[in-house]
């Protein structure tokens, strides 16, 4: 049986987001803090979906949303 590939999707909510920058330690290839001081997905990401969960599981306000998308 072959493995299929799922597309990942990550957001920011940006309501929740305090600007901590874990997500960007974390990931630092995956996510940035902008301007706004808020946790951005970087628009050249490459998603590694170990990091992107670590970084999710690790945010003190789960403003991290992952979508795995078929």
């Amino acid at each position: 049986m072959a493995k299929t590939k799922h597309k990942i999707k990550i957001k920011v909510d940006k309501e929740k987001c305090i600007g901590c920058g874990t997500c960007a330690l974390i990931a630092p290839e995956i996510f940035e803090l902008g301007e706004d001081n808020k946790a951005h997905v970087k628009v050249d990401a490459k998603i590694d979906k170990k990091l992107a969960n670590q970084a999710a599981e690790s945010c003190p306000v789960e403003a991290i949303i992952i979508e795995i998308e078929e």
